[in-house]
């Protein structure tokens, strides 16, 4: 499947008072979260280009076309790659710098063909020799002075901004603020005398004098076409417009007797074009700009732009930015959304500071603004008057406009106290903000610390900032899982930035009922500047709390006439994702109707493995009767996200038997569609067969149980599964169709090596397929009509060429009789050849039709190979694994955090038959201490899978 994405877009700003659309919902899974829980949305990329990381610092130069590890070669000329460049030159980093973040593994790599980079990005990153790999994801662009249109921006004495004046200016000192954003007009008259100026940089010369990569970048980069004029580009005039509206609003030129003044009052401009340069509002090289601005000494990093979701690499970059020195402040989004719900980056990154806003003449949240806990400060936003391109002047809105503020504000208090670590500029502009939530009370308590008050930011440094560092937690059931009826012991770790503080009392609060905190309090008699302190929490899930259950916590923090709070979010027993094993094929099951993976892009689970190789990009149960009434768990009409129709019924659990009656492991869940939009009022019991047998090694057999709940009959019932495989690695493949079998099938090429089938083996309705020709159909999106067009049309397309191709295969019409059910059952089938093809597949109907007990099995794989809790767990600071193979085999062990990212490999290599130990030291593949959670630690040995948890305490 191509065209497919994580993240959701973040409006920038906003043109009188048009609000850009937004977008967001499905909940991605994660055990234990601070910044609120992650969703999954709609998102844009840059087309024909991702990002990976090396493991162990392992650089390529600065460019090749091939890495000379035989792997990654194969994924590049499979994907046909062109170039593999460094996100930043080697040469960038000087010697000074701060390099926690092995940023020098860090690698754009460019490649041609219509294969999202979603998909390719996916198959590198299960490549041993990478850390991650990610789509480059598109981001949207959300003083008394004697200046003559000063009269005009009210902001400034709704904010105390002259008061703040009269103790300090910008231009007292040498601060320097980076505008990543569309382009900045650095000759408009109100800006051209406060623009950086690169002092190791000769101008024109055609020369990189400083040596850091970029030649004669003299005023900052143009990211947008690769030269040295950060100038917006004519063809994309709101980016123009905003990145120079920004850069007034921060660090324009005061007290000149031109235009309009400026918060910072003449801090310096690095001006950065990070635009599109076909695109407009749209930010291509956001994270490419943050990282110039942080090497090449900004102070202050402006980010008015953002979208939804979280990135291990936009991370990295905030990390890059922090550890050396500068503070990156960001837009909160113009959704008019919770913040703590959909997390927005760089918002809701560490370190970064977040702005909403407010009007510029009182304190009422603006009605696009974003809101949170999780929102640091408000500034005005609204009907903002600055510089704009071509010399000239007018207003905006948006929380893009808040922004520059806070980033002129901070501005001051680095001209005042230069000595101040980033956490500490950030922490006293946050802590010196005015409350608004008496004027807001709909959004009481969810409005970080209020509005900016620059005279207080730049005259009161008495006042502490106690903060959330990290946490951990332990469960009495001692598997690192949070459970329904289970005590938790909770332990915060906390930091004081500023001012010492006393007597202090944090409560852990909570308005959810399902929760009995039973230790909600700590105190401490003191914390000095930069002093931690852990303390120790408890609290009871209730019985009955669902699977899946996001529980969120408030801490109060009081300090005297200080108070802060910070929000925790945790979840309740993250859905299983179990493994199936024949020997030779592997393949995932979910709580939720979905085989394979449990989400879009396959970070959780398996996959469908045959011999080691993955053929699945998604696939999941469809059941209809209608164009208005089909419950799925696949992909939806926004290509996002997946439906959430099914849900585990009341109670039930995700297992797998081994052995079972008839089968070495049998799987077995019972969900129901009552979360669909229009449910037909079933639930289906989910029973699958794996068999190690020789002969049943090729094929994994589900049986769906479809069960009325309804008091009259069902009619026109289609059930079906949908697959969309990626059986070559460029996702081209070849689709056919047997109408002797019932089975659609997709192989590598015409004369295939490598095959994928589905087929029916139950009759109790007629036979229903399609090969989908992905890109034509697709590719913009699957709607519930075309699910329901396909799955009840009978036998349709047949054959599909050298296409990035799905299929569905279906039965019906059925009816299900009140209270009644029917069964339908499809067999998984896997083979090199076409004789092998037919072979497996008749032999999976011939164990259907004639299972035999398996009395007395044989489960080499259950009895011999074996992967043994870790001990001890939960631990701190190492861990022992002990496993055992039975045979010689190609062994991985790997650990995994709660997200389905590889963190490290311990072996990878051959290995003889016997019994192993392997100490885990709790640290990445780079040597950094990971953090405290529950992570996994999957065996691999051969065709053979197994995976156990473990949790980490700091």
């Amino acid at each position: 499947m191509r065209c497919l994405s994580v993240l959701t877009l973040m409006t920038g700003f906003i043109l009188s008072s048009a609000i850009l659309a937004k977008t967001s919902e499905s909940t991605a899974k994660a055990t234990a979260k601070t910044a609120g829980p992650v969703k999954e949305a709609v998102a844009e990329y840059l087309p024909n280009t991702f990002v990976l990381k090396f493991k162990n610092r392992a650089t390529m130069g600065e460019s090749t076309s091939a890495t000379g590890i035989t792997s990654l070669d194969g994924l590049m000329a499979a994907y046909q790659v062109t170039e593999m460049k460094q996100i930043m030159k080697e040469r960038a980093f000087k010697s000074s710098m701060v390099r926690n973040v092995a940023i020098e593994s860090i690698y754009e790599v460019f490649y041609r063909g219509d294969v999202s980079p979603v998909e390719v990005a996916r198959a590198f990153s299960q490549d041993p020799n990478i850390e991650y790999a990610e789509p480059r994801y598109l981001a949207w662009i959300t003083d008394t002075p004697n200046d003559p249109q000063f009269g005009s921006m009210e902001q400034f004495s709704q904010v105390f901004a002259s008061e703040a004046w009269d103790v300090v200016k910008g231009e007292s000192g040498d601060v320097v603020i980076a505008i990543v954003d569309g382009g900045t007009d650095w000759d408009h008259p109100d800006l051209i005398n406060n623009i950086w100026n690169n002092a190791d940089e000769i101008p024109n010369n055609n020369i990189d004098d400083d040596n850091n990569g970029f030649i004669d970048d003299v005023r900052g980069w143009n990211f947008a076409n690769d030269s040295n004029d950060p100038t917006g580009l004519p063809n994309t005039p709101s980016n123009r417009r905003h990145g120079t509206h920004v850069a007034g609003t921060a660090a324009g030129v005061t007290n000149n007797g031109t235009g309009v003044a400026s918060m910072s009052w003449n801090c310096k401009i690095m001006p950065i074009n990070s635009g599109s340069p076909t695109r407009d509002n749209a930010i291509s090289f956001p994270y490419v700009g943050i990282l110039y601005a942080a090497l090449n000494g900004a102070d202050i990093i402006n980010a008015s732009w953002g979208n939804a979701g979280l990135s291990r690499f936009e991370q990295d970059i905030i990390d890059i930015a922090h550890d050396n020195g500068a503070l990156v402040i960001s837009s909160a989004g113009n959704d008019a959304s919770n913040n703590d719900i959909t997390p927005q980056s760089p918002a809701d990154y560490s370190h970064v500071l977040s702005v909403g806003s407010t009007n510029k003449t009182n304190d009422i949240k603006s009605g696009f603004s974003n809101y949170g806990v999780s929102v640091d400060v408000f500034a005005p936003g609204s009907s903002i008057l600055s510089t704009i391109h071509g010399g000239g002047y007018g207003t905006i809105s948006g929380t893009s406009m808040s922004a520059p503020m806070v980033s002129g504000l901070a501005g001051l208090i680095k001209t005042l106290r230069p000595e101040y670590t980033v956490d500490e500029l950030r922490e006293q502009i946050r802590v010196t903000c005015d409350a608004i939530d008496g004027v807001n009370p709909g959004f009481s308590g969810r409005l970080g610390k209020g509005r900016i008050n620059a005279r207080r930011a730049v005259t009161d440094f008495s006042i502490p900032a106690i903060r959330m560092k990290n946490l951990s937690f332990i469960d009495s059931g001692g598997d690192g899982i949070i459970d329904a009826s289970e005590a938790i012991d909770l332990s915060v770790n906390f930091i004081n930035y500023l001012a010492a503080a006393s007597n202090i009392n944090i409560e852990l609060t909570t308005s959810d009922n399902r929760i009995n905190i039973t230790n909600s309090t700590v105190s401490f008699s003191a914390l000095a500047n930069n002093e931690q302190q852990t303390g120790d929490f408890r609290f009871v899930v209730l019985p009955g709390t669902p699977e899946d259950t996001e529980l969120l916590f408030v801490l109060e923090i009081d300090a005297g006439s200080y108070t802060d709070r910070e929000i925790i979010v945790l979840t309740v027993s993250p859905p299983p994702i179990l493994d199936h094993n024949t020997g030779s094929i592997t393949t995932s099951l979910t709580l939720e109707g979905n085989i394979g993976f449990d989400d879009i892009g396959g970070l959780l689970g398996s996959g469908f493995l045959h011999n080691g190789n993955n053929y699945l990009f998604e696939a999941g149960l469809l059941i209809g009767r209608g164009s208005n009434q089909v419950s799925d768990c696949i992909r939806d009409a926004t290509q996002s996200e997946q439906e959430q129709d099914f849900v585990p019924a009341n109670g039930a659990q995700l297992t797998i038997v081994s052995p079972g009656q008839i089968a070495n492991e049998e799987g077995i869940v019972l969900i129901t569609d009552s979360a669909a939009a229009n449910p037909l009022g079933v639930s289906i019991e989910q029973k699958s067969y794996a068999d190690m047998a020789a002969e049943n090694q090729q094929f994994i057999i589900f049986q769906y149980t479809v069960l009325n709940n309804n008091a009259s009959d069902l009619t026109n019932v289609h059930v079906g599964l949908w697959f969309d495989w990626d059986v070559n690695l460029s996702a081209n493949d070849y689709a056919r169709y047997d109408a002797s079998r019932s089975m659609g099938y997709v192989m590598n090429n015409p004369t295939p090596t490598q095959i994928a089938a589905t087929r029916l083996l139950s009759s109790n309705g007629n036979v229903n397929y399609r090969a989908i020709h992905n890109p034509n159909e697709i590719y913009d999106g699957f709607t519930k009509a075309e699910k329901w067009n396909f799955m009840s049309s009978g036998i349709q397309t047949q054959s599909l060429e050298n296409v990035d191709v799905s299929s569905m295969l279906t039965e019906g019409p059925l009816t299900i009789p009140a209270n009644g059910s029917v069964e339908v059952v499809f067999a998984l089938v896997a083979a090199n050849s076409m004789s092998e093809l037919e072979t497996n597949a008749d032999r999976a109907q011939a164990f259907w039709l004639n299972p035999t007990s398996i009395d007395d099995p044989v489960n080499p794989v259950a009895t011999d190979f074996q992967l043994a809790q870790n001990f001890p767990n939960p631990f701190n600071p190492e861990t022992t694994i002990r496993y055992t193979i039975p045979r010689t085999a190609e062994v991985q062990l790997e650990i995994y955090n709660a997200l389905g990212q590889r963190v490290r490999t311990l072996v990878a290599g051959t290995q003889n038959a016997g019994a192993y130990d392997v100490v885990w030291n709790g640290r990445n593949d780079v040597g950094e201490m990971v953090s405290s959670g529950i992570y996994l630690y999957r065996l691999r040995a051969g065709n053979s899978v197994l995976t156990r948890k473990m949790l980490l305490m700091q």
